[in-house]
């Protein structure tokens, strides 16, 4: 973990109630703080697009040293996530990942080429440049893991365009 009074700003995880999300980030941004708050879309039955959170009762707060302390009193919250006694702190590359999560993939492979267990290094879309495992396949969808760092992505797909790794 990084020494918070020798970095200028940093990403951390404010918890919030269930269903507050909306109200707390309209707080934040009242008290000028950069937020981010992934949102994936669901296509439902109708056609119409719906949106949710990719991590439901989180909100991503970029703050400094000094603002962290007030970041306890936000209503609708439940304070930051603590290791330690100590903010838990989200990398920059952990929240690009999560916004690459939310953004669109592009489609081009057949998903028979793979098998369970491959490592596989993303070669085009959102994800592009990671690599990863297969964990699980049938038919028409794949499941990958990208570990980075300490945080783990494991998301579905029916297709993408990617390489195996020897």
């Amino acid at each position: 973990m990084a020494d918070l009074e020798k970095d200028n700003s940093f990403w951390i995880a404010l918890r919030t109630i269930p269903h507050k999300e909306k109200s707390v980030i309209r707080e934040l941004e009242l008290r000028d703080y950069e937020i981010t708050f992934p949102l994936i879309s669901k296509l439902l039955p109708s056609g119409k697009k719906r949106f949710s959170p990719l991590i439901s009762s989180y909100v991503f707060v970029k703050t400094d040293f000094k603002r962290l302390e007030n970041l306890r009193y936000i209503p609708g919250s439940k304070g930051y996530l603590q290791t330690d006694y100590k903010p838990a702190l989200v990398k920059d590359t952990e929240i690009e990942i999560m916004l690459k999560i939310c953004g669109t993939l592009e489609i081009e492979n057949d998903v028979h080429d793979f098998c369970c267990g491959d490592k596989i290094k993303i070669l085009s879309g959102a994800l592009t440049g990671y690599d990863g495992f297969i964990i699980s396949k049938d038919r028409k969808n794949i499941c990958i893991d990208i570990c980075e760092g300490a945080l783990r992505i494991v998301f579905k797909t029916n297709e993408t365009v990617f390489e195996l790794i020897r």
